[in-house]
This record gives structure tokens, C-alpha cells and sequence, in this order.
């Protein structure tokens, strides 16, 4: 899957919403995905060291 692609289907699902209204976006959803897509790299990154520390010590 390409990276791209969520960003796209946000976007229209986003687009979708403001079609209806401004009062139709739910903002609390929209912070929380934007969140999300904010802290998964670093995350991964953060999990990715602490694993590679692990078995770098039992091997």
C-alpha cells in the first residue's frame, strides 16, 4: 500500500464531510487521526531500538 493512499482516502472522506457542512465534520476524529499519523514513525522508531537492544544482548 502506498503511503499516499491514506492520506487520499482522508482527504476525501474529509472532503465528503465539508460537502455536507462544516457542522458535519466530526474535529475530535479528525485531531485524533492526525495525531495518530503524527506519533506512528516515532513510535516505530522508539519500538524498532528497544527490540533491536534486546537481541543485541541475548545473541
Amino acid at each position: 500500500m502506498s503511503a499516499e493512499l491514506p492520506v487520499l482516502i482522508f482527504g476525501g472522506v474529509m472532503g465528503g464531510g465539508l460537502a455536507r457542512g462544516i457542522e458535519a465534520v466530526n474535529f475530535g476524529i479528525i485531531f485524533k487521526i492526525m495525531l495518530y499519523r503524527v506519533l506512528t514513525v516515532p513510535v516505530a522508531a522508539i519500538t524498532c531500538m528497544i527490540l533491536f537492544k534486546i537481541l543485541e544482548c541475548t545473541i
